[in-house]
């Protein structure tokens, strides 16, 4: 079909094509279609910015409910080793489309499936929902690391809420105190980092992996 809409030099049916790669996709190869169809739209569509904008908004939900379509009728998938849920559900070109539009809303409403979101995810999400990204990167952190049991996502369970006392505890806290500043920089990553080791003012260790970061 690809080749045929060429060969025609037929724009809108080469856009329909694109726009079902889109849709579909459950593999980063197929990532260069959202650049492929923004292109052919804007150079030989006649597209403005804002219009292609409209129209990557509108393919948006499209890739939305699709996704709601997998969830219902595709079986969960993980990755090699089961390091990632969900993989067969993930849209690795509605993703792109995502970022490369900024569209926050989308972004966090797409994050609730995935587990581990992708730094430029956690980014255009922090665009509008500064506060939802935060939490994301939080709910990573180790069971205990701000002292309340309201983190989604553990390493190891403590006593009471306290931090297991182990160094690759600490740097797992380090890894997402790296993500953090990727997000929202050194200066509220610093404050975040003190909370931490203040909690903990006797682990030396915790403080050394932390480091980098006060």
């Amino acid at each position: 079909m690809e080749c045929c809409a060429e060969g025609l030099n037929d724009v809108g049916l080469l856009a329909n094509v694109y726009r079902y790669y889109i849709l579909s996709c459950n593999d980063r190869s197929d990532t260069h279609y959202v650049s492929k169809l923004r292109n052919l739209l804007r150079i030989y569509g006649g597209l403005s910015a804002d219009e292609w904008h409209d129209v990557a908004d509108g393919l948006a939900r499209d890739c939305a409910r699709n996704i709601i379509d997998r969830i219902k009728y595709q079986p969960e998938m993980t990755t090699k080793g089961g390091t990632q849920r969900h993989s067969s559900w993930r849209n690795p070109a509605y993703e792109k489309l995502i970022v490369d539009e900024r569209l926050s809303d989308a972004a966090l409403t797409y994050c609730v499936m995935v587990d581990y979101p992708p730094l430029p995810l956690l980014r255009t999400i922090a665009i509008e929902h500064p506060e939802s990204a935060k939490s994301i990167i939080l709910d990573a952190m180790p069971y205990g690391t701000m002292g309340t049991p309201a983190f989604r996502f553990t390493v190891e369970r403590g006593v009471d809420n306290t931090l297991t006392a182990r160094r690759a505890t600490y740097q797992q806290i380090a890894k997402q105190l790296r993500r953090f500043a990727a997000v929202f920089g050194d200066e509220e990553t610093r404050v975040l980092a003190h909370e931490i080791v203040e909690r903990y003012p006797n682990r030396t260790a915790l403080r050394e992996e932390l480091a980098f970061a006060l």
